[in-house]
């Protein structure tokens, strides 16, 4: 078993605090065989996380990373705040590691990211004058899906990774909406995508590498699983 937790603090429009634990429990039925349940409400230090199931992440959390997650709505300040379960199966056959994956997410006070130049004048976007972005706050929302994750060892150095994942995400309901309309034409749609990795590592150089590319076949304004 592995827990821990995150406590997060901004003071800013007023303060707000937000309690992030997370945790792992892995059964190894044989040396080859893992169940594993995941329970997360933020991200845990990568270099803390190793074993088995680890080895199955098929790309890395992008903006995920970024916490504390904080947007306005009506000038009152929110942290975005994430719950994932998870119960997998992993098997490893010679050189090939498979996986299945059921999982549950939940968000309340959901953070969008939009590109453009804005202001806070009307309360409901928290924009960043540096990048020229601006935080956008969403609808609550759960969804539940599921993950096929497929491993080989091509080389003692070089490793592919394929994944397959069906679940919900937050879309608008219809293309080109205005940003004060946005929230009423947010909502959760099922998408599915897939993902290719390769990673390994240059010998005598102790440097690590990672290339993924994912396909989703729309457009989804948070990611899913």
């Amino acid at each position: 078993m592995k827990v821990g937790s995150e406590l997060q603090t901004i003071q800013f429009m007023g303060r707000v605090h937000a309690f992030k634990p997370f945790g792992t429990a892995d059964f190894h039925v044989t040396p080859n065989t893992v169940v594993e349940y995941q329970y997360a409400s933020s991200l845990p230090d990568s270099s803390l996380a190793d074993g088995f199931g680890e080895r199955f992440n098929s790309a890395s959390a992008d903006l995920n990373e970024t916490a504390p997650r904080m947007s306005i709505s009506g000038f009152s300040p929110a942290v975005e705040r994430a719950r994932h379960q998870e119960l997998s199966v992993s098997q490893r056959i010679g050189k090939n590691n498979m996986q299945v994956a059921f999982y549950s997410d939940s968000f309340v006070d959901p953070v969008l990211t939009g590109l453009g130049d804005v202001t806070a004048e009307s309360g409901e976007v928290l924009p960043d004058l540096y990048s020229g972005t601006f935080n956008y706050q969403g609808n609550d929302f759960s969804t539940r899906g599921m993950r096929v994750v497929l491993q080989r060892k091509l080389l003692s150095d070089l490793t592919a990774t394929l994944d397959y994942a069906y679940g919900g995400a937050l879309g608008l309901s219809q293309p080109d909406v205005q940003l004060q309309d946005a929230r009423a034409s947010i909502r959760s749609e099922r998408y599915q995508s897939a993902a290719v990795k390769f990673s390994g590592s240059i010998p005598k150089t102790k440097t690590r590498w990672i290339g993924s590319n994912r396909y989703s076949g729309d457009h989804t304004l948070t990611p899913f699983d």
